[in-house]
């Protein structure tokens, strides 16, 4: 984490006892898990602790605050993705002038299907791997760091959203180009590519869906359709983006998602077909069941990889979960670690369990 960050935490913290009858709310969440990328057993553990305020600061608005100490067991392996040991945001909310934020926190999670993948970050089997031509903000980036590839993420992403009536605008930017242990000029992108400065974006709902737009300072552009079918519980959704520096190099999604709570366990499903340059295309195809403490997805795609997650709620405050994947060949898995389209090595099985703990 940059110097920048840690004087913002410090910053905050000190002023928070400032603020008349604020009060600082503590809470965090703890993970023992066990199991294999395809290769080598081991354990993982991770312990996070957090500490939230809200400032009310006059005509200026509401000021949410919230700082994050981070443990890893695997710390040296995870390289700059999502790997501060301190993390911070403040958002502040000015009413109808909008809300104007700024994190440290990395944007990775778990993702609508199921992979496999609990905490553990190996490479996964089943990913829809077409390369996404539109450089967004908060996106992992494959730089070359002391001579090596390395993938990261900036340290910090501004936002702005507003409504003005029905449209929707939202604009980010990194203005710092920090990212891990480089930033500005040492900045080189393994496909010799820019990152993006700033990115803007509009919505606007209309009878036939809402309509997305949005576009960076490099040129690259991306339209979005989502269409909520009403009282069916299913959303289809469209994409197409664009890269600035070509235009021939592009990738298109057809998605549905849907859900419902009266269809006994099952509780829906995620699909998506993507497709993009090069004649790349792939089919992801993920299921979810579920009862009052317990869930279930299974996931395949069209390499016919397959994965299972579950998770069951011992009580209030902790859950058990449990990862599976097939396996991948050597143009079909996606790692973090490897740039895209998919040159993550081939790897066989790969199971995780764990325990997770909040508080």
């Amino acid at each position: 984490m940059k110097n920048y960050a840690l004087k913002f935490v410090v910053t905050a913290l000190a002023i928070t006892p400032i603020a008349a009858q604020s009060e600082v709310d503590f809470g965090g969440e703890s993970y023992l898990g066990y199991g294999n990328a395809g290769d080598d057993l081991g354990g993982l553990s991770t312990l996070s602790i957090y500490a939230t305020n809200q400032l009310e600061i006059g005509a200026l608005g509401t000021l949410d605050l919230k700082a994050q100490a981070n443990f890893r067991s695997n710390q040296d392996e995870i390289g700059y993705i999502d790997d501060n040991h301190i993390d911070f945001s403040a958002s502040l909310d000015m009413g109808q002038r909008g809300v104007l934020s700024l994190s440290t926190f990395g944007t990775l999670g778990q993702k609508p299907w199921a992979d496999g993948e609990i905490m553990d970050r190996g490479s996964v089997a089943v990913f829809p791997a077409v390369p996404r031509r539109f450089r967004a903000i908060g996106d992992v980036a494959a730089l070359t760091v002391d001579g090596s590839m390395q993938k990261v993420q900036e340290d910090l992403r501004i936002r702005y959203e507003n409504h003005f009536g029905k449209l929707g605008v939202e604009v980010a930017a990194d203005p710092f180009h920090a990212y891990g242990p480089v930033s500005g000029d040492d900045v080189v992108t393994v496909d010799g590519l820019d990152r993006p400065t700033i990115q803007a974006g509009l919505s606007y709902p209309t009878e036939f869906g809402i309509w997305k737009v949005k576009a960076n300072d490099l040129g690259d552009t991306q339209i979005d359709l989502i269409y909520p079918i009403k009282g069916s519980g299913l959303v289809l959704a469209g994409s197409y983006a664009s890269n600035g520096d070509d235009r021939e190099l592009y990738n298109a999604d057809l998605t549905a998602i849907y859900h419902t709570e009266n269809a006994g366990v099952f509780k829906g499903f995620f699909a998506t077909y993507t497709e993009g340059t090069f004649d790349l295309e792939k089919f992801v195809l993920s299921t979810e069941w579920g009862g009052e403490q317990w869930s279930l997805k299974l996931a395949g795609d069209s390499d016919e990889n397959f994965a299972a997650e579950a998770s069951y709620n011992i009580s209030d405050d902790i859950t058990g979960f449990w990862g599976w994947d097939s396996g991948h060949a050597l143009i079909e898995g996606f790692d973090d670690a490897y740039n895209p389209p998919v040159f993550a090595p081939e790897r066989s099985a790969a199971y995780e369990a764990g325990l997770k703990i909040t508080f």
